[in-house]
């Protein structure tokens, strides 16, 4: 079986000929056992853990430690005892918090993998059946829908508004919009829209897709392998302190030469001169130093855990206080990734040189932003979700970021969607997807024989195609003048680096909304009336500006990379 990683490029029949599958009845179960035979389980490779005398060994392989052992040989030899012991313990301290920090550590990494998705739900001889993700074997038919965890990398075969959480691979917290078209041209994993990636995370929407790679074979895998065989440099603190024990062996070295050489002039037996040499060398060698070293590591290993981090090797804290430079994503990194609104734009409102959000913190909402708010609400589908049936429970809001962002501004403008929905009943509804550049909302108004389109969009799209402006909360219309005048206010905005959703409407006597037609979308918002913008942005977090000037009095240069 071909086993290359451009099945992108090919269309979705060519796919199910070369995995023999069909992508409605799947694989027979025989088949999938056959499979599992030849390709092992879909579980990726890992590293042989170190046994614990090899583990013990590494630790005496450190310069000093090595000294500090030989030191403990010479004082037994000599009868001194109770400096033996005081090596020893030295040692034995040094080892048990070691072996206890990076066994918390080892402990944590291990929780982390056993809360790993364990199911995957596949077509098996026509049937749906949930199974574990180690027996899913290529070829398998993947149907995947909203908070799923994808098992293995697969092309999409079959799609209905499907976004993805790609950030584990590719590091862009926004989710993907898929779909089932080939692609032509060689790309890389982050512009292949047509396939899914193990480890990733269904945000909305459903699919079918057959399994091209699993287990090491996928991209997750080849970056995990990739890590796998990375050569570890030495940390500066064992630079340093291997240049220490460097310099203390020299030290020790000539005080024995110069020792023996004083004590064969003088006449002393060689062996009263050997004993007090060694003497000496033990005396000079700083029993304490590797537990001091190990302690302070130790210390910082916990300072990161209490933060939420995982330190896996005792040496890694160190690396932090080493850091010269700090390359740093912006979006979930310096910023929440939450996209929010942080204004409306209207004609009014631009008129007015004024434009807010409307929280009470700067002025109030005027009525044609509250009236944009509400009619982006509309046209919207995302939904609150309550925890609990008391009216004061937590709510989470679900759906795509800018449709959540709506949502969480209308919430806090004390617009509330059920109540909305019950005077503008839905009719018909097709979500944004991003060839069409907008979503439409179809709803009845009470009391009027006519409908109402609530529209969302790419806002110069909207602007152009509109004939009229709401302003006021009435209509007025389109002028070049009006139209350049949004225009600027638009591009003023995205320069700052805002993104703007364009919000719209159109009374009409349709009764239902046409998905198949490409034209229809664009058809239905010809002549349509332009009520505003929502512009949106992701927040700082509130800790970013200390946090950046602690590291930059550290010493440390912050680059923001994105």
């Amino acid at each position: 079986m071909n086993t290359k990683r451009t099945w992108y490029q090919h269309s979705t029949s060519e796919v199910a000929r070369a995995f023999e599958v069909d992508a409605l009845l799947g694989l027979s179960n025989e088949e999938a056992r056959k499979r599992l035979r030849t390709h092992g389980p879909n579980v990726l490779h890992e590293q042989k853990r170190e046994s614990l005398a090899k583990r013990i060994l590494r630790k005496f392989a450190d310069p000093l430690v090595f000294i500090l052992l030989l030191a403990g040989i010479a004082t037994l030899v000599l009868r001194e005892y109770i400096d033996t012991l005081v090596i020893t313990l030295a040692l034995v301290i040094n080892l048990a918090i070691t072996f206890y920090q990076e066994g918390r550590a080892d402990r944590a990494f291990e929780r982390l993998r056993a809360s790993r998705a364990k199911n995957a739900v596949v077509v098996r001889g026509g049937m749906r059946m949930l199974i574990s993700v180690e027996a899913v074997v290529p070829g398998d038919v993947l149907v995947l829908e909203t908070g799923m965890s994808i098992a293995a990398d697969a092309r999409i075969v079959e799609v209905s508004g499907l976004e993805v959480d790609e950030s584990v691979l590719t590091g862009e917290w926004g989710p993907v919009m898929k779909s089932t078209e080939q692609l032509q041209t060689a790309v890389p994993p982050a512009e292949r829209k047509n396939m899914l990636f193990m480890g990733t995370l269904v945000t909305t929407g459903s699919a079918r897709a057959i399994v091209t790679q699993t287990a090491d074979a996928t991209e997750f895998g080849s970056i995990a392998a990739s890590l796998a065989t990375d050569t570890v440099g030495s940390t500066p603190l064992q630079e340093n302190i291997a240049g220490i024990a460097r310099i203390l062996s020299f030290a020790v070295v000539a005080a024995l030469l110069f020792i023996v050489f004083l004590g064969i002039i003088r006449g002393e037996t060689f062996a009263d001169i050997l004993l007090i040499a060694i003497a000496i060398a033990v005396a000079a060698i700083p029993e304490g130093l590797p537990a001091a070293v190990t302690v302070v590591l130790a210390i910082g290993m916990e300072a990161v855990l209490k933060r939420g981090g995982l330190v896996r090797n005792l040496l890694a804290a160190e690396t932090l206080g080493g850091t010269t430079v700090i390359l740093t994503d912006k979006t979930g990194t310096l910023t929440k990734a939450q996209m929010r609104i942080a204004k409306i734009m209207t004609l009014e409102s631009l008129v007015a040189k004024d434009a807010s959000l409307g929280t009470g913190k700067e002025h109030t909402m005027r009525g044609d932003e509250r009236d944009a708010l509400e009619f982006a609400l509309l046209a919207s589908d995302a939904f609150v979700e309550h925890s609990g049936s008391s009216p004061g429970d937590e709510v989470v809001v679900r759906g795509r970021p800018v449709e959540r962002a709506i949502v969480t501004a209308a919430l806090d403008s004390g617009l509330e969607q059920t109540e909305l929905l019950e005077r503008y009943p839905r009719v018909a509804f097709l979500p944004f997807e991003s060839r069409h550049r907008m979503a439409i909302s179809l709803n009845r108004i009470k009391g009027m024989k006519q409908h109402r389109l609530y529209i969302t969009g790419a806002p110069e799209y909207l602007l152009n195609e509109a004939g009229s402006i709401y302003e006021a909360g009435k209509t007025v219309r389109k002028t070049k003048a009006l139209a350049l005048q949004l225009e600027k206010a638009m591009r003023s905005e995205t320069e700052k680096g805002m993104r703007l959703i364009g919000v719209g409407y159109r009374n009409t006597t349709l009764s239902a909304l046409s998905e198949s037609n490409d034209e229809f979308r664009a058809k239905v918002i010809a002549g349509s009336v332009f009520v505003g913008f929502l512009v949106l942005h992701d927040p700082l977090r509130e800790d970013v500006k200390e946090a950046i000037a602690l590291v930059e009095r550290a010493g440390t240069r912050v680059i923001m990379a994105t």
